[in-house]
């Protein structure tokens, strides 16, 4: 069963009266964590930072739900350790892919690892560290979606 979602959640009761059409303007994030908790945590974080956010639990629903998106991502944030044998900058590899290259990306790891390290730099890719803090993650909109 795979755990797909668009997080949709109105931000305050004001938002729920608004227009469909307002929710369209809101930066979408995208993102692939296969931990409920932290998945749910990073994406209520964003939303609070006003974004809107389709999140998957694993490579494989995440590329089906960048698929079926009605819009563009603004960016997408994913973790690297992925339940289906791809990682996260696979995942990041095949969004960029359809995207394009320059598609802002953030790998997302509680592995302190040179080696991956030294991937990420390699493709372009920032790596957030586990636990993440709602200072990071404001830092990400602010700066991806000025």
């Amino acid at each position: 069963m795979s755990d797909l979602s668009l997080i949709d959640t109105p931000r305050n009761d004001a938002d729920a009266d608004e227009p469909e059409g307002r929710r369209d303007r809101l930066p979408l994030a995208v993102v692939v964590e296969d931990d409920s908790l932290v998945r749910s945590a990073v994406s209520a974080y964003l939303e609070v930072l006003g974004c809107e956010v389709a999140a998957a639990a694993s490579a494989e629903d995440a590329s089906a739900l960048l698929e079926t998106l009605a819009r563009r991502p603004r960016f997408m944030i994913c973790d690297y350790g992925l339940p289906d044998g791809r990682n996260g900058l696979q995942v990041i590899a095949q969004a960029r892919g359809r995207l394009g290259e320059g598609f802002p990306a953030f790998l997302l790891t509680g592995t302190v690892s040179r080696d991956v390290s030294r991937h990420c730099h390699e493709r372009g890719v920032d790596v957030i560290f586990k636990p993440v803090s709602p200072g990071i993650l404001a830092s990400i909109v602010r700066r991806v979606c000025a």
